[in-house]
Formats: structure tokens, sequence, C-alpha cells
């Protein structure tokens, strides 16, 4: 291999050489029928014809192409690119592409377009609506490229853009590779790191993951599936997992809000009992100060008929003549 115009320094290890630079997995010939398809303008400028894409077509895409891909690979990097992106949203100059085609600006080397690709250092705007990205026109260096094999592309990503992505002076290929015949089919993620001489394979953790040092992030395989590692070492969920934590988070508030609400009637029944009870002893004093006020009334009667009959009997004495 050779470096192409890349810069990068040069990394400690061994180095791989090509032909151990894809663990085991055969490679496939290339597709006896097409991929894809191309729109290329009629001559005289009078519309487009649609031509074939073959595999090796697809190493240096044009905008517009249009390939056939299965559920996987589609679900794969559009996880990546999700995941990427919430992960490195905070890091100024860091963007990320999904099936994009990125040109490199390196002298002899065509535009590439990775499944998911890492760029750092870029500034200025970039208009969304164009399809080809010059990555040193914005300042940019690709810190990672992310390809998922299909069983009808696999041997460009296991062979060919190796040498292409190291011309590119990519600092990580990271392969996500569903080797054939395996059963159940399972993702294996290999990582591959720049160096002078070549790319060299990385390391993985006890657990298979692979991490990229410079983005701080890890990639670890699932299943079928390869998980994103975040810088806090917990897996970045996908959409269907992230719509799960929010049914969650919304069942969870609105529980909560039921608890309030619970919680505000039992408060207003019991002041309510409260209310209750208070009126029914202030209903009891009024009937004691009531029954008091009688027992005041009938006393004092009861004094006024005894001072009218004390009256009328020394009344009747004098009228007698009784002096006594």
């Amino acid at each position: 291999m050779t470096a192409g115009t890349s810069t990068l320094p040069p990394a400690a290890g061994p180095i791989t050489p090509p032909p151990a630079r894809r663990p085991a997995g055969p490679l496939l010939r290339p597709a006896p029928q097409p991929v894809g398809t191309r729109f290329v303008p009629r001559a005289g400028g009078d519309g487009y014809d649609p031509v074939p894409l073959y595999t090796h077509d697809l190493l240096f895409p044009q905008e517009g192409d249009d390939v056939v891909t299965n559920d996987n690979h589609n679900r794969c990097y559009l996880y990546l690119y999700s995941a990427l992106r919430r992960v490195l949203a905070g890091r100024p100059g860091a963007r990320v592409f999904a099936d994009h085609r990125v040109d490199f600006q390196v002298p002899g080397l065509q535009p590439l377009g990775p499944d998911v690709t890492v760029l750092v250092g870029t500034a200025g705007e970039w208009n969304p609506l164009h399809g080809t990205f010059p990555v040193k026109t914005y300042g940019g260096r690709p810190a990672l490229v992310v390809e998922v094999t299909s069983p009808s592309t696999r041997e460009l990503d296991v062979d060919d853009k190796f040498d292409l992505y190291h011309r590119a002076g990519v600092g990580v290929y990271l392969l996500a590779d569903v080797p054939p015949g395996g059963d159940p089919p399972r993702m294996e993620v290999d990582g591959y790191e720049w160096s002078v001489e070549g790319y060299r394979r990385m390391g993985w953790d006890a657990d298979g993951t692979v991490w990229v040092p410079e983005l701080g992030v890890g990639f670890r395989p699932d299943g079928l599936r390869l998980v994103v590692i975040g810088p806090n070492r917990q897996p970045v969920p996908d959409s269907d997992e992230l719509a799960a934590e929010v049914d969650q988070l919304l069942a969870d508030l609105r529980a909560a809000e039921a608890a309030v609400g619970r919680a505000a009637a039992e408060r207003d029944a019991a002041a309510a009992e409260r209310d209750a009870a208070a009126a029914e002893r202030d209903a009891a004093a009024a009937e004691r100060d009531a029954a008091a006020a009688e027992r005041d009334r009938a006393t004092r009667a009861l004094h006024a008929e005894q001072q009218r009959a004390a009256e009328l009997e020394a009344e009747l004495r004098r009228l007698r003549g009784d002096n006594t």
C-alpha cells in the first residue's frame, strides 16, 4: 500500500499485510446480476438513460446512483449515522455523513461513498442539498469510516477499500461484517488504524468493543447489529429504543401525575373531613350555648315566679290582718 498524500502520523504495532486485512470468510466473485442503476446523460443532452451497476462500479459512486441493499444493512448504517451524530453533537468541527459521496481531495483518488464517514476539524457552512462533500475545502480530516458489508458487495469492503481509504488518510477503517456461512449469522467488528506502511489491526475490549480514542466512542457487535458505545461506556439507543424510553418516560409521567392527583384528592377529602368535624364541633358548641342560655332563662323565670309568689303570699296575709 502507499500512503498517498496523507500526513497522518505512523502508529506503533505490527502492520497488517494485505492478505490478512480481514478475518475469515470467503470473498465473493463480482455479482453476475446488477446491484443498482446509474442514470447517464444521453448523447446530445436529451435526457438520461439507465445503465446497470455491478459490484466494482460501486467503488466510485456518482451522485444519484440507485443501489439496492438489504434491510439489515440499512438499519445498521442508519443507526450508526444517528448514534454518532448524537454522540458528537457537541464537538465543534465534527461532521457525520451516511451513504454520502465524499471527495477526500487526494490527487488520483476519485470520490468514494462510505456507509458512514466521520470528519473532524471542518469549518464553514455546508449546503446539505449538495451530494459530494469536499473534505479539504472545509479544512476537514477523515477520522473514521465504517463499512457495513452486504453479500453482493462484501468483497469491496474487505479488500479493495483498504487501499482506497488508506490513500484518503482515513484514521480508522471500521469493518462491520457478517461473514458468509454463519449459523446463525452474526456480525463481527474489526478496526484498522492508519499508519505509514498500511493499516494495522486494532484490539478489542473483553466484551468485543473496538474503541476509536480520537472520537471517544466504541463499537460492539450484538447479533446482527453494531452498537455504538458512548464516552460514558453505555450503549447509544437506536430509534426504537429511544421511542420505548420516551414511551416509558411518558407512562412514568402519567403515573406520577395520577399519583399527584390521588394525593391531592386524598388531601382534599381529609380537609373536607376536618371541615365537617369542625362544623360538627361548632354545631355542638352552639347547641351547648343554646342549652346554657335556656337554663339561664328558666332559672331567671323560676326566681321571678318565686319572688312573685312570696309577694302574693305577703299581700294575702296583710288582707287577713295577719301581722305575724
